[in-house]
């Protein structure tokens, strides 16, 4: 039975399917306006759990706004769960933007983006843009979008070696993209790599422009140590990093060595 957002029948209804929407219009007013307060104290919780920030990040040792909105989301309905994405937004852009003092919007990334998917790129423009800073690179730091950084939200990733199991498991081959980039905070302990390579790890990326000849050389060692590819690539942004395609190449042999070592579709080569 489907009742509406009022009381279930029975205050002892168990599994009750209730509507996303308030059927009777005193109601909608009502659930508005407490989504509207819900939303306010949202944002303020926000604020307050970022005061004890973890060493600049958007890590809290505590986030009451989560548990609040799940709690009314139980007692009130499901309806109030449009309040979580309009919480998060509102959050973002009033507490952590307003925090950084850099006026960034979506319609701004968005329009660089174009037909393509919004990344962080897109974000460090808008803030040269912005006059925050002077090049795109400086946003992938410590200050702004880099890991650990002020502005920098985690996002799920897929755990190394199950992503090497499945790509493995597909007939694909792994590299481990640029792993001493330093310009970028990217710099991957040779213990880390070398677990990899015993998980199934098949090559890693020794040329890269990011990389400069002392790390090329460690990573060449490495691999050879470790019996991976030691692969490469100029990785072209276009506009973005200036690096073009073809600025960084690797050997024809250790080309074919990775090509050897899948067992699904073989690439398409030119003639």
């Amino acid at each position: 039975m489907i009742y509406g957002h009022g009381e279930a029948a029975s205050p002892n209804a168990i599994g009750s399917v209730r509507s996303i929407l308030p059927v009777d219009p005193r109601q909608a007013v009502s659930s508005v306006a407490t989504a509207g307060g819900l939303l306010l104290i949202w944002v303020l919780l926000d604020w307050v759990s970022s005061i004890h920030s973890y060493k600049g990040s958007l890590i809290t040792p505590w986030d009451p706004g989560v548990g609040l909105l799940f709690a009314i989301i139980v007692r009130g309905g499901i309806f109030h769960g449009l309040t979580l994405f309009g919480g998060v937004v509102c959050a973002e852009f009033i507490v952590r933007h307003a925090e950084l003092g850099v006026p960034v919007t979506w319609d701004q990334v968005s329009a660089m983006a174009g037909d393509g998917v919004v990344g962080r790129p897109h974000i460090a423009r808008a803030m040269v843009e912005a006059g925050a800073i002077d090049t795109p690179e400086q946003a992938f730091s410590p200050d702004w979008i880099g890991a650990g950084g002020r502005a920098h939200v985690t996002r799920y990733a897929l755990d190394p070696v199950r992503a090497i199991a499945l790509i493995r498991a597909a007939g694909g081959v792994t590299v481990l993209a640029h792993p001493r980039a330093g310009t970028r905070g990217w710099m991957i302990p040779d213990d880390v790599i070398a677990a990899l390579a015993a998980a199934g790890l098949h090559g890693i990326e020794v040329w890269h422009p990011d990389q400069d000849q002392s790390a090329r050389q460690q990573l060449q060692d490495l691999a050879a140590t470790l019996g991976l590819v030691a692969s490469g690539g100029s990785d072209d942004h276009g506009e973005l990093t200036g690096y073009r395609i073809g600025s960084d190449t690797i050997a024809a042999e250790a080309y074919e060595r990775l090509v050897s070592q899948a067992t699904g579709s073989r690439p398409v080569t030119a003639p």
